[in-house]
């Protein structure tokens, strides 16, 4: 709440409004409800940097004691605003929600299709499952939202959210765009006209752009910061380079022939893909200050639907994903709303509905920057993620332990398992109830002193914010960062490297990368140790899902290459064996080198569904070394709950073996 400083800085009238319905039989349930506010001094105040004006755009009803949402389309969702002729900074936010004929907005079919099975009629909706929220400034586009379906509670399956409430139900998110581009066109003492606007697809429109059903409520804020050091904000070279949605739209209708030559539609599918790109720029004069400000959207859509059985039974598989970058920030924010649904209704001769089906659904907005919370607190750019985390370090260090996440995994939270229940009051609470067995106590520092654990932490991301380095140039980073870390410390001891899945083909990529360059031989020279965690050293037969996934969603940042690195038989994998191979041959003639393959021997579960064993025994295991079986599935290859799991007494087994091996070879290291 504290971008609305300046609102809640002065006394306010706030209005909670929790719809209900009670009609005495079967509505019978009162909401009890507590609003509470915390206030607090923070410590960072000289960065602070709240807008000094908040203006509306909604029905400003309050005065009636009513919410101030408009409801489109029947409303205008326009506001006449006099922005500061002193203005730096604009920024929109916008809340919309699709309610009534348009909760479901998201099944929806193009109105041509919504009485495709008579025998059903009004169960389908129509003005198409794409949304549109626009945002315009005196009639002319300044940035858009393609919005995420709010499953809300009773929605597709009312049994299922008895528990538990919908996705996003309590936290509809908003939306912003940077309007900064704007000002000096808008800042001229005039009145100006803002408004929001919903649309949807439309397959008779030139340009594809058509209306929607009833009802979105939609209210909006702009945000305004100030230059107190002018009177006049000036604007020069203003650019709108918007391009029309494009739309690609594929049905296919499937009917049946009867004996009397009657045609009856059994089923439709259809395929709604659409991208746009907006960009809006200009150059800001403030006093003596000129700067360029852009604001730029990237955004990409598909719908997949397909129906049988008059519609009753449905299948949904929709992404929506894009990215923007503003001026304000200078972050580039992404966001990728993946969202399946499956629903199958039994229809009684009653005419009652059972077996409504199921909903899968996710929302990754690890890369989404929210503009205001940014602008607001002056948070610093973020850190680069290639570095070294320290969890255990001693004066004089025996043995380095250098552990290595994999593809899309956190780099801290990728070695948490749920700790096991406390004995005196059941399961323990917030970060007590996962267990980093490379930090924790009772672990590795319990059981080898002198040995400093260390973890490097990169870009694993390929489904959102993805990396575009190739796996070797990762390896020379690690190399390099690795490298600066042991001379900055002036602490060099023998390493134990320990990859789960693709961090271990990094650690190869390394090996051999350090064996033939001069730069890192002391690296080369200093390993002494190997553990790969379910390292696909000849790739994985579920690397294909990723793939698709990542093609989805390639404008919000995805990137596939390092998935098709992972693909079964790659012959980059099988170069890298070899290489690797030849590699540790040359450094075993020298010196002891002890490599162990750890494999799963359980299926990987996601939803409920079996995806297999992720790396097998084939695949996992390379031509020397020790092979060891653990009683877990891929993603439990990195995690231990207590000291006893099977994973954590192998482990251990596996670094006391380096550490006499050690000991043997040089009677220095204990």
């Amino acid at each position: 709440m504290t971008i609305w400083h300046p609102l809640l800085a002065q006394n306010q009238k706030i209005i909670l409004d929790l719809g209900n319905l009670i009609d005495g039989d079967r509505y019978t349930g009162f909401f009890n409800v507590t609003l509470e506010a915390l206030y607090y001094d923070d410590k960072y105040a000289a960065g602070f940097r709240p807008a000094q004006h908040i203006y509306p755009i909604s029905a400003q009803s309050s005065s009636n004691n009513t919410t101030s949402l408009f409801s489109l389309p029947s409303d205008s969702g326009s506001v006449d605003l006099t922005i500061p002729r002193n203005a730096k900074n604009a920024i929109v936010s916008v809340m919309a929600s699709g309610n009534g004929a348009e909760e479901f907005w998201f099944t929806n079919v193009p109105s041509e299709y919504a009485n495709t099975f008579p025998g059903n009629e009004e169960w389908l909706y129509g003005y198409s499952p794409f949304r549109e929220v626009q945002v315009l400034i005196d009639g002319e586009l300044a940035g858009v939202s393609w919005p995420f379906p709010i499953l809300f509670t009773g929605g597709v399956d009312p049994g299922a959210w008895r528990p538990i409430v919908g996705i996003d139900a309590f936290e509809l998110p908003s939306f912003e765009i940077d309007i900064s581009p704007w000002l000096g066109l808008i800042t001229d003492g005039q009145s100006h006209t803002f408004q929001v606007r919903v649309v949807g697809f439309d397959t008779s429109a030139e340009d594809g752009i058509g209306p929607v059903g009833e009802n979105w409520w939609v209210s909006g804020s702009v945000f305004v910061w100030l230059d107190d050091t002018v009177e006049q904000t000036i604007m020069q070279n203003f650019k709108s380079s918007i391009t029309t949605p494009s739309f690609d739209f594929h049905p296919v209708v499937g009917t049946a022939i009867s004996d009397n030559g009657t045609a009856t539609n059994t089923s439709l599918y259809f395929s709604l893909i659409a991208s746009r790109n907006i960009t809006v720029s200009s150059i800001i004069e403030s006093g003596n200050t000129t700067r360029e400000v852009a604001w730029t959207q990237r955004l990409s859509f598909s719908n997949i639907q397909n129906m049988t059985d008059l519609a009753f039974n449905q299948s949904l598989a929709m992404v929506a994903s894009g990215s923007y970058s503003d001026s304000t920030s200078n972050v580039v924010s992404h966001h990728t709303y993946p969202f399946n649904l499956f629903s199958a209704y039994d229809v009684a001769s009653s005419g009652a509905t059972s077996n409504p089906g199921s909903v899968f659904c996710m929302a990754d907005r690890r890369a989404h920057t929210y503009l205001l919370r940014y602008v607001t607190s002056r948070r610093e750019p973020r850190e680069s993620l290639d570095r070294i985390t320290v969890f255990a370090d001693y004066e004089e260090v025996h043995l380095d332990i250098v552990a290595v996440h994999g593809l899309g995994a956190h780099p801290y939270y990728s070695w948490k398992a749920n700790a096991p229940p406390s004995d005196s009051s059941g399961a323990p609470e917030g970060d007590e109830a996962q267990i980093n067995w490379l930090e924790h106590d009772d672990f590795l520092k319990k059981d080898f002193k002198n040995v400093r654990i260390l973890s490097y932490s990169y870009n694993a991301d390929w489904f959102v914010d993805a990396s575009l380095s190739t796996a070797s140039q990762k390896a020379l980073t690690f190399l390099e960062t690795l490298s600066e870390f042991r001379e900055k410390t002036k602490k060099t001891p023998p390493i134990l490297f320990i990859g789960h899945s693709f961090g271990g083909i990094l650690i190869k990529y390394a090996i051999y990368s350090a064996h033939s360059d001069s730069r890192f031989g002391d690296i080369s020279r200093d390993t002494a140790g190997i553990i790969f965690l379910g390292t696909p050293h000849q790739g994985s037969t579920v690397s294909w899902i990723g793939e698709i996934l990542a093609r989805l969603t390639i404008l919000s940042g995805s990137d596939a290459t390092l998935l098709k690195l992972l693909s079964h038989g790659s012959p980059e994998l099988l170069d890298l064996k070899r290489d690797f191979s030849a590699a540790v041959t040359s450094i075993i003639n020298q010196k002891p080198l002890l490599v162990y393959s750890f494999y799963e021997t359980l299926p990987t579960f996601r939803y409920g569904v079996s995806l297999g064993v992720i790396v097998g025994p084939q695949s996992a295991t390379l031509d020397f070394g020790k092979h060891i079986p653990v009683n877990t599935d891929h993603s439990g290859l990195n995690k231990c709950k207590t000291r006893k799991d099977d994973l954590y007494v192998k482990i251990c087994s596996a670094i006391q073996n380096v550490k006499s091996i050690l000991q043997q070879h040089s009677g220095k290291h204990n």
